[in-house]
């Protein structure tokens, strides 16, 4: 039987663990500059993000990791747009419009991350970002604040708004009767 004690020792080790890993609940007064600072602490090269999993308890782990990071850093409307654009693409047999990470500008692995600036606009703040890639240009994080902190709103790159891009894809695919309608969607 689990003691009081063991359970608040438990708890304690568990609530500092979450904060050696950037993850978990941030104070209300966190500054933009800081979220960002912890959302890129997770796409990091040697971060849990890229963890391989190819086995049953490695593809439960990557799960639980990331409703975890999604629960922490992102808006829940955001999560859905991609989810739904996933499997809309998938039950469509069409390409979904993410092919990558939006966060990090990445596929496969992560690098290195630097918030440039920033600028209130209202409930939002828009966060200039950057990689160490030689090729990429700075792109947006547009952060919103909540009652729980802040959360990732969108993310605005070359393309624009990802997260209008998804709306209409996503509409695009839900009205899709066929493959071609589907593969026109991306277009």
């Amino acid at each position: 039987m689990m003691t009081s004690r063991t359970r608040g020792l438990l708890a304690g080790l568990a609530a500092a663990l979450l904060a050696a890993t950037g993850l978990g609940a941030a104070p209300a007064t966190e500054a933009p500059a800081r979220f960002v600072q912890r959302l890129f602490a997770v796409y990091a090269d040697n971060s849990e993000w890229w963890a391989n999993a190819d086995t049953p308890a490695g593809r439960k782990a990557d799960e639980a990791y990331r409703n975890e990071v999604y629960a922490n850093f992102y808006d829940p409307a955001f999560v859905k747009l991609m989810d739904d654009n996933g499997a809309l693409a998938g039950a469509k047999n069409a390409g979904a419009d993410l092919d990558y990470d939006p966060v990090c500008q990445c596929q496969d692995l992560g690098g290195v991350y630097r918030y440039v600036s920033g600028a209130p606009k209202g409930s939002f703040f828009d966060a200039s970002v950057t990689s160490n890639a030689a090729d990429q240009k700075p792109w947006t994080l547009v952060l919103q604040k909540t009652s729980a902190g802040w959360r990732l709103y969108d993310v605005v790159d070359t393309g624009g708004s990802v997260r209008t891009r998804l709306t209409r894809h996503n509409a695009c695919l839900r009205k899709a009767r066929t493959e071609t309608q589907a593969e026109d969607c991306i277009a």
